[in-house]
């Protein structure tokens, strides 16, 4: 009855601590109340070279979480952007009685074309 009772109050334990794990919004938490705090220092600090090189330690300290941070926002965007960035960039538009004008192509902007009456030419045109 007791091993009952004592698995129930740690199970009970377990369900109230907080889920653990690092995510942006955390990250994004923690960033901008550290640098709210530095700049509280460099601004009440009478020693301003204490403050700068607490300020650089605190940053060199964070870079590790900084790096976190970014990946997981890249990871995010791709995620949450839209399904039309994976499309081929436009190609221009021939048109069969274009006069003979110079262009750049859109995806291959090193190249120009010359847009002839029935077909285009690549320069070698830097």
């Amino acid at each position: 009855m007791e091993l009952v009772k004592e698995r129930a109050i740690v199970e009970e334990e377990e369900e109230k601590e907080p889920e653990r794990g690092l995510d942006v919004k955390t990250l994004s938490e923690v960033f901008s109340s550290n640098d709210h705090t530095m700049e509280l220092l460099k601004e009440r600090d009478a020693n301003p070279a204490r403050s700068g090189a607490a300020a650089h330690a605190v940053g060199q300290a964070m870079k590790m979480y900084r790096e976190i941070f970014n990946t997981k926002k890249k990871l995010e965007d791709r995620q949450q952007s839209p399904a039309s960035s994976n499309l081929l960039p436009p190609q221009p538009v021939r048109h069969p009685r274009a006069c003979p004008t110079l262009t750049t192509h859109p995806s291959l902007p090193s190249q120009r074309m010359r847009m002839t009456s029935d077909r285009s030419m690549p320069l070698n045109v830097p």
